[in-house]
């Protein structure tokens, strides 16, 4: 059943649908009290909603009021304010409402104060003049006025008997928004209007275009879909209300949405119950290809003319709804008589339309497409450039969702990205609950699995992933879908390269103008401030020589009056001689100076922006750089280890590679994933157990031999006489061949070999161990033999295992390469790479870190006797402050390795017993 019809408001409608105005007017009439019966209005006939007096409509509901409240003969000051509040109705008033109010003020006695506020209400509105569609078009009665209506100028079409369309004129699905429903054979569309759906407008055009003659097509009404707000935040309207209609006319392959008015004609309407019909322009009135609107075949707007860019071309039918059902009808018969003759779609000639070629498959095998690419390697500039070209596909990602929902007039606020914003998973911010919780996403993914269509399925990570790529197959098991994986990926082809350099270039340039014009702005600022400061500087100089010629005329009166006085005229004239050759040049020529030399720098003012080239390396570059990533780091750095070039094993039932060949794409992901491994940090590494117990042991080993340090107070070695030629230091017992100690806790004599270790020493041999567990805890818990620790991430890998920050300025250095320089018999640091190394092989005890740290010790001291002052350890006292294990953490849930845990180190030669 169709609703009841309401006509749009002359204000902006509001974004939810008004409480019907019969139960305000019921609730109203409960306040007016029984009173002596007033003299009925005049005879009337209409609708539930509407009655029609001399041919003209008037809001029932304001005339029951009106005529209930003049009972007693007068309508008080409080029945007109609630008149006005009727008529408001939330919306605004419309002109029927308007013209309503007048009819009652004529007809109804009204208290002055009443009258007074009414007139005032509508004295502020322009006077409402009864339009064509306003008219009852029925015979009037003999005393009633018959209304004067524009003569319609449209000429009746001529017959035809020639061939018509073939097939019937509707709606397919490959010509819908995934959330139209299309039924009874394509006449009667719907929309999906749950989980956030009710937001996202819907759309379908017709199979069938107009190219010449005038032809009509109508939609009707049929159903205002009960919708619920879904806690839509306050200050955040829709662009449309629920109830919402637009129909025109479109060239191929597109679908409008509200607000795009380039290249299209439309009108636009709120759900009413009634027919409109559309009719369209035609070939042999090309001067004059219009196209026009009537309701219940009552002309509602003028002819408006094509935009040039339609004119000459196939228009097709199409309509753009939200929360309504409605009936489109092509014919053959129409469902109102226009005031002239006009033929519908369906029963076009056929040399006067064109059929568009079906969309659908003709085996019935409908393509989902996986494209598979690396992250801001072209991904979505590939993807955009495919859908130009085959626009018969639909792109299921959340950017698609993000566009539909801002072009159907949901309200997204500008900026606000979180950190982890990316074009993969973009910020859904509309501050409606249904769209923010992907619940729109959802009701997306249980439609196509049920309603075959070419899909592109794109998701950067999933597609590649192994698990999420069969994930994702899931939803397509319907017999009608052939799964096909496109990959992208490697050197692009030579169109891409192209477009992305256009792109390039464009960036560069638009870059360079901003750059030109913003320094032309600061050198027109600066040219007006200096220009300014000579102004008042010349002001101030004229001031001053006015002051002083003033001062020297005076002067010379002066001595004029004494020279006069003295009889001396000779020295008189030869003063003014002198006085006319220093006279300085007038301000009126420096001012000319000063205008000549502004005038030589504004000719470069003009100048046109600087030409901009691409430089030949950025010729050289393949993709160009996206503003915003296309996969957050902190997700990129977690999942890439995974990425898979995808097979037929999974499920698809095609894998075609667009830029490079199977085996090139799969040495160029082996390739890309084994540098990444090398470069990227892992987010969620976490200290195993092993790494936990050799720390605990080795920082009780170093306690033990600070304690043993204290203790040994065995006097020195009693030196005998040298014999002549023999060398001193050889006698030294502190000069024992460090690498062929087996017990550094005595060495000879209960000396232990870590003697004369100051608090340097003891923080150089931390260090190294520090440095040396740490690379080889990285690789047992990485899982990954690929997985390196670079200078880059140091501080991050050593804050998460040892608990605390390594600065290498406490130990008198600045970056970690010099601070590895005095350990570099521990660890290495690559120049290039910046990968950390370790030249030990296998550790199998302790001792090699005293061993290394006493050798380096002697050097140093070697060095600071011959004078090198350089050689001396400033570190910074903190370094004392014992260290501690940290305490265990719960590890990060990640995917298990699957490597071979990598063997330990070995220093051959060197140390001794097993670790």
């Amino acid at each position: 059943m169709a609703p009841k019809r309401k006509e749009p408001a002359a204000a902006a409608p509001a974004a939810a649908t008004p409480a019907p105005k019969k139960a305000k007017a019921d609730e109203a009439a409960k306040t007016v009290a029984p009173r002596v019966a007033a003299p009925k209005m005049m005879e009337s006939s209409g609708t539930s909603q509407y009655k029609t007096i001399s041919g003209v409509k008037y809001e029932r509901e304001l005339l029951d009021y009106a005529e209930a409240a003049a009972k007693d003969g007068q309508v008080s000051d409080k029945e007109a304010h609630t008149l006005w509040t009727m008529a408001m109705d939330g919306k605004g008033v419309t002109d029927t409402e308007k013209r309503t109010l007048e009819y009652i003020l004529e007809h109804v006695k009204f208290t002055d104060k009443a009258a007074t506020y009414l007139k005032g209400k509508l004295a502020e509105m322009p006077k409402a003049v009864p339009k064509a569609g306003d008219v009852e078009m029925t015979t009037p009665l003999a005393s009633q006025a018959k209304p004067e209506l524009e003569e319609e100028k449209e000429q009746d079409a001529p017959s035809y008997t020639g061939k018509k369309v073939a097939g019937n004129v509707g709606f397919e699905v490959m010509e819908s928004t995934v959330n139209t429903v299309i039924t009874t054979e394509g006449r009667m569309l719907t929309c999906l209007a749950e989980g956030g759906m009710q937001y996202l407008i819907a759309g379908a055009r017709a199979n069938t275009g107009v190219k010449a003659g005038r032809y009509m097509f109508e939609v009707k009404v049929l159903e205002l879909l009960n919708l619920a707000d879904g806690g839509r935040g306050k200050g955040r309207p829709l662009a449309a209300p629920w109830g919402w209609g637009l129909l025109g006319l479109l060239r191929l392959r597109r679908i409008l949405h509200r607000g795009q008015q380039e290249n299209v004609l439309q009108q636009a309407f709120q759900s009413q119950s009634g027919s409109r019909s559309c009719a369209e322009p035609g070939a042999e009135e090309s001067e004059r290809e219009y196209s026009e609107l009537f309701i219940n075949g009552v002309r509602a707007s003028s002819p408006q003319a094509l935009p040039e860019a339609l004119k000459g071309k196939a228009l097709f039918p199409h309509v753009s709804f939200r929360a309504v059902t409605m009936q489109v009808h092509f014919g053959p018969q129409p469902l109102h008589q226009l005031p002239f003759t006009c033929r519908t779609v369906q029963d076009a000639g056929d040399k006067d339309v064109v059929v568009a070629k079906s969309l659908a498959p003709k085996d019935g095998k409908y393509e989902v497409l996986f494209p598979v690419g690396f992250p801001d390697e072209g991904t979505f500039e590939w993807l955009d450039a495919f859908l130009a070209k085959n626009p018969q596909y639909t792109e299921l990602s959340d950017r698609k969702i993000i566009d539909w929902a801002t072009k159907s007039g949901v309200w997204k606020p500008r900026g606000g990205n979180w950190k982890g914003a990316c074009n993969d998973k973009p910020e859904f911010n509309f501050g409606i609950p249904l769209m923010d919780d992907f619940s729109v996403r959802r009701v997306i993914n249980s439609i196509v699995s049920v309603v075959p269509r070419n899909y592109v399925v794109m998701e950067v990570k999933e597609n590649l992933c192994l698990a999420d790529r069969k994930e994702n197959l899931k939803r397509f098991s319907h017999p009608d879908y052939r799964k096909v994986a496109l990959v992208v990926m490697g050197e692009p082809d030579g169109d891409f390269k192209k477009l992305s350099q256009e792109k390039l270039l464009q960036a560069k340039k638009v870059k360079a103008d901003l750059e030109w014009r913003q320094q032309k702005l600061e050198k027109e600022r600066k040219k007006q401030l200096a220009k300014r400061l000579k102004e008042a500087e010349l002001k101030r100089k004229q001031a001053l020589e006015a002051k002083a010629k003033a001062e020297e005329e005076k002067k010379k009166k002066a001595e004029g009056d004494k020279a006069k006085a003295e009889g001396t005229e000779g020295e008189k004239k030869e003063e003014k001689a002198e006085e006319s050759k220093d006279e300085p040049m007038p301000p009126a020529d420096e001012a000319k100076e000063e205008e000549a030399e502004d005038e030589e720098k504004d000719d470069d003012a003009d100048a046109e922006p600087p030409a901009v080239e691409l430089t030949a390396e950025e010729k050289k570059q393949w993709f160009r750089p996206p503003a915003v990533p296309d996969l957050a780091p902190q997700v990129l750095n977690k999942v890439f280890g995974h990425f898979t070039i995808p097979s037929t094993e999974e499920g698809f039932d095609d894998i075609r590679y667009e830029w490079q060949d199977a085996k090139t794409s799969k040495s160029y992901l082996t390739k890309w994933v084994s540098e990444r491994k090398r470069t990227s940090k892992v987010e969620d590494i976490q200290p195993g157990e092993w790494f936990k117990t050799q720390l605990a042991e080795f920082l009780k080993k170093t306690e033990e031999w600070k304690a043993k340090q204290k203790a040994s107070t065995v006097p020195p070695k009693k030196v005998a006489p040298k014999a002549d030629g023999e060398d001193e230091d050889e006698e030294e017992s502190g000069n024992v061949d460090i690498f062929s100690v087996e017990d550094i806790c005595n060495i000879g004599n209960g000396e232990v070999l870590f003697k004369l270790f100051g608090f340097e020493d003891w923080a150089l041999m931390t260090l190294r161990f520090e440095l040396y567990l740490l690379m080889a805890a990285f690789k047992k818990d990485v899982g990954d033999p690929e997985r390196v620790i670079t200078e880059t991430y140091l501080p991050f890998y050593f804050q998460r295992y040892y608990g605390r920050p390594l600065t290498p300025k406490l130990y008198g250095k600045e970056n970690f390469q010099e601070m590895a320089l005095m350990v570099k018999d521990t660890v290495t640091i690559d120049s290039e790479s910046l990968s950390m190394n370790t030249p030990l092989s296998e550790v199998e005890s302790f001792d090699i870190f005293v061993k290394l740290t006493e050798e380096s010790r002697r050097e140093r001291q070697r060095r600071i006797d011959a004078g090198d002052e350089t050689a001396r350890l400033k570190f910074d006292p903190l370094l004392q402050k014992k260290p501690t294990v940290m305490p265990p953490q719960a590890p990060a849930a990640r995917t298990p390795a699957t490597y071979n845990t990598p063997k330990m180190p070995h220093v051959k030669g060197k140390g001794g017993g097993k670790w």
